[in-house]
């Protein structure tokens, strides 16, 4: 019997997504997450409980997203993801029986993605799963490191960068020991302060394993302060962690966004 390949995600367009958000959490009590641009804008949408793997517990259901609607994308509309398990085989055959594959394309963290368009013309989706796993240690590393900065606890935050370590954005790039990094996140503690940071989570996170001494860790944090009310202001950094697994520490942080711009924007300097 022919292997069958089971849906496992649905996706929708969106036009305003701070409207959609609002709608299916309150019609429909979906856990929704709005990601940044470096995925897309899109916006995930829980449905149902999952396990520590992220498969849902429920059987029969499925979770989902939300993309932003583009006119210059191909068959924007309502559309399921079905899961394979060799990307390449499968595009084949979709082209075969008669389809037209469009451009694949690599989620971090996630698998291998592409859209097609059946002989009907309805868009849909295919993924290969990486059965991604982040390391243990990692982990609970950044579960610590994201409630001392939610409570912007410096002490707790000097110890786990290493003794010297680099730091960059987009203005450039300095080395700095960990007493000038501690000098430095007092002010900015008490700068959050100042403005009114009311919340702060990690929305996301993914590793990249380099080697067995080092990983790089994409996060995707989300702020919230009182003249922004419920707006999550939305930020990426990437840490590279020396000895992810058994002693994790910080030896050099980017962060992808202006900080000083953007919170002139917001009017918070």
């Amino acid at each position: 019997m022919t292997k069958m390949n089971p849906v496992v995600h649905f996706e929708m367009p969106y036009e305003n997504r701070e409207r959609l958000v609002k709608f299916y959490t309150e019609a429909f009590g979906w856990q929704m997450q709005m990601l940044g641009k470096d995925m897309g804008d899109y916006v995930t949408a829980s449905t149902t409980e999952t396990d520590e793997k992220r498969m849902v517990k429920r059987p029969g259901a499925v979770n989902g997203g939300f993309f932003p609607k583009k006119t210059d994308w191909p068959a924007r509309y309502p559309s399921v993801v079905i899961d394979v398990d060799d990307i390449i085989e499968a595009m084949k055959k979709v082209a075969e029986a008669g389809g037209r594959v469009l451009e694949p394309m690599e989620i971090p963290g996630i698998g291998q993605y592409i859209s097609f368009i059946d002989t009907e013309g309805n868009g849909v989706s295919m993924i290969q799963s990486s059965n991604y796993t982040m390391t243990e240690a990692v982990k609970k590393f950044f579960a610590e490191y994201e409630k001392a900065f939610i409570a912007l606890e410096v002490e707790r935050q000097v110890p786990m960068f290493a003794e010297h370590f680099m730091s960059a954005g987009p203005k450039g790039n300095i080395a700095r020991s960990r007493d000038e990094f501690e000098k430095m996140a007092h002010q900015a503690a008490e700068f959050y302060k100042s403005v009114g940071q009311t919340e702060a989570k990690i929305l996301y996170m993914w590793e990249t394993p380099i080697s067995n001494e080092y990983s790089m860790v994409l996060v995707h944090w989300g702020v919230k302060f009182k003249k922004t009310g419920d707006k999550l202001i939305e930020f990426d950094v990437t840490y590279f962690i020396q000895n992810p697994v058994s002693d994790p520490k910080i030896i050099m942080f980017i962060a992808h966004q202006d900080e000083e711009k953007a919170m002139k924007e917001l009017g918070l300097r």
